[in-house]
């Protein structure tokens, strides 16, 4: 058997151990399976995916993957790995004429992502869907040398004939020439929140060492049931949902990503037809799933659930409090929330909560008086996202600005020592300027957080701190803090960004909602913010805006840009309720 040093080894390993069981399942909106594949034919038709690749692209290029729904990006992505290229996994680019006739900020700014990441990669070979094939052919004109444009269907159909193969001769004809540990596997272009995005080189070792720390976290095996709406672009639904399926060697029962938008109930309602043992995602979506539901006289079973993750954004305490209540009655217990960090600097994974009596701890943020220390808002709980997965990382809470270690309590910038960490951005690993995974220093993560009893409390982004008359705030809190305030008036989504000025920075509110805080007027809803304000962390904001429900920018995976949310608010393009505008 091959020692398991790369993702392609482990498909290998799962093919010839088990080549009959099903590793991937598609199912629908009403949850019935459309599409299934089994660990054998998975790797007959990387292994002729990577054949068709070699036919057009050298070891080392880059290859560009629009992914849509199913099997095919997928299949795509393993295959540019096998071949020992580099995959560039992305979202379908809005159509362009979407963007131009709407206006829509949203579109525009996917498109200028789109367009940033061909740039930046500088692809040898695209692979869209036929119905994107017009918009990604508009964005490749731009570009200053001419990747070939193909469609992910031919890439299928080189593999059409794989399935009935010999398992023996495929791993024959892969072994030859298999990428090594050290070899960059794949670049997964950053969020987009606080900036353009960034590809993030990961490395075939980088992904051994994630998955051990991921298996660790949910307990993946074999007889795991891992259930999944997450998009396959992004590091969650890629790195934590379809490559752990095949480290562990489990199967994963996909719901599609804007069937679960369109009906988040979905996601509780597979968990349970399917004896769903693994699950997870984003606070945003306990927060829809606990909104929405269960319909009214149906029972679920989640007693199978023994894993239910939550991390990529900021996992708050009310939200998870919120989901255990609505599903308790239909078997879910609370102890399999489990908070997590991450970021695709280190791959995914950098720590977690593993199941335990309490499903997680909270601590009140720690009380500093330090001048450079940070304020927060409000006395609201912080939510324990646990330790490191891997035992052989390390991390540590920094000063800002020295990179001093600070102590427990403290809260400072959080930074990681991990095989996990990547060794750098593309940008800049092209020009070898400037490396992520050097022994002597460690990963600066951008994050802020402390310890407490050995487990990481995350706070926010330090680029999102507010500075008002020298004090800092962390704007997450701020939001936080809002949200919380004005609940009673209906949903409420905030944003807190600072805003230069002839006359220096100013503080801006931008408060999206519905219902009836919409009909308020916009003098008494600002006069109450203020208070807010005013009671909780001692100033008043410059502006406050209040816009229409979906209207604060975010990324495909659900993050607030506040920078573009202050691009947009400065140029009077937030779609502001009558009361505002």
């Amino acid at each position: 058997m091959l020692q398991s040093s790369t993702i392609i080894h482990r498909l290998i390993e799962q093919a010839e151990a088990c080549p009959d069981r099903v590793a991937f399942a598609w199912i629908d909106r009403h949850l019935e399976i459309t599409r299934q594949v089994r660990y054998g034919e998975l790797l007959a038709r990387v292994a002729d995916g990577a054949a068709y690749l070699l036919t057009m692209a050298q070891p080392g290029d880059r290859v560009l993957i629009f992914f849509e729904p199913g099997l095919d990006p997928l299949v795509a992505f393993l295959a540019v790995l096998a071949a020992r290229m580099i995959a560039v996994p992305t979202a379908l680019p809005p159509m362009a004429a979407t963007a131009v006739e709407t206006g829509g900020h949203r579109a525009t700014s996917r498109l200028s992502a789109v367009r940033n990441t061909v740039r930046d990669c500088a692809p040898r070979v695209v692979f869209s869907s036929t119905a994107s094939t017009a918009t990604v052919a508009g964005i490749l004109r731009e570009c200053d040398h001419a990747p070939a444009l193909h469609h992910l269907a031919e890439l299928v159909a080189a593999g059409t004939n794989g399935s009935n193969k010999n398992e023996r001769g495929v791993v024959s004809a892969l072994t030859a020439a298999l990428p090594s540990p050290e070899e960059i596997a794949f670049l997964q272009y950053t969020s987009g929140s606080t900036a353009l995005p960034k590809g993030v080189a990961i490395t075939h070792a980088n992904i051994a060492h994630n998955q051990a720390g991921i298996t660790r976290f949910v307990g993946s095996r074999p007889d795991t049931i891992c259930v999944s709406w997450l998009p396959m672009f992004h590091d969650m639904g890629l790195v934590g949902n379809a490559l752990n399926t095949i480290w562990s060697g489990c199967i994963c029962i996909k719901l599609g990503s804007a069937d679960f938008l369109r009906r988040p109930t979905l996601w509780m309602e597979a968990v349970s037809k399917f004896r769903g043992t693994v699950t997870g995602g984003p606070n945003f979506a306990f927060q829809l799933a606990t909104t929405r539901g269960v319909p009214e006289g149906k029972k679920l079973d989640l007693s199978t659930l023994s894993a239910c993750y939550c991390g990529s954004e900021s996992v708050r305490r009310e939200t998870l409090d919120g989901f255990a209540s609505a599903f308790a009655p239909h078997g879910l217990q609370r102890e399999v929330l489990l908070p997590c960090y991450g970021l695709a600097e280190s791959t995914l994974i950098v720590t977690g909560i593993r199941r335990r009596e309490t499903a997680f701890h909270t601590a009140l943020p720690p009380a500093q008086h330090a001048p450079s220390a940070f304020v927060h808002a409000q006395r609201a709980e912080v939510v324990s996202c646990g330790s490191v997965t891997c035992p052989d990382a390390d991390l540590s809470i920094r000063d800002t600005g020295t990179q001093q270690v600070l102590p427990n309590g403290e809260i400072g910038e959080i930074c990681i020592f991990s095989r996990s960490v990547s060794p750098g951005y593309w940008a800049e690993l092209k020009n070898e300027t400037r490396r992520f995974a050097d022994t002597a220093r460690p990963l600066r993560t951008g994050d802020l957080g402390f310890l407490l009893d050995g487990e990481l409390y995350v706070c926010g982004r330090i680029k999102n701190t507010v500075i008002v008359r020298g004090r800092k705030f962390i704007a997450e809190d701020l939001e936080d803090m809002l949200e919380q305030e004005l609940q009673s008036l209906g949903r409420v989504r905030a944003a807190v960004f600072a805003v230069s000025g002839d006359d220096g920075e100013s503080v801006v509110a931008v408060i999206e909602c519905g219902g009836p805080l919409a009909s308020l007027d916009t003098a008494q809803l600002t006069s109450r913010i203020n208070q807010v304000f005013s009671e909780l962390c001692g100033f008043v904001p410059t502006h406050v805006a209040v816009v229409r429900p979906s209207t604060l920018p975010r990324t495909t995976s659900g993050k607030l840009q506040r920078h573009a949310c202050a691009e947009l608010l400065q140029r009077d393009l937030l779609a502001r309720t009558p009361a505002s505008a």
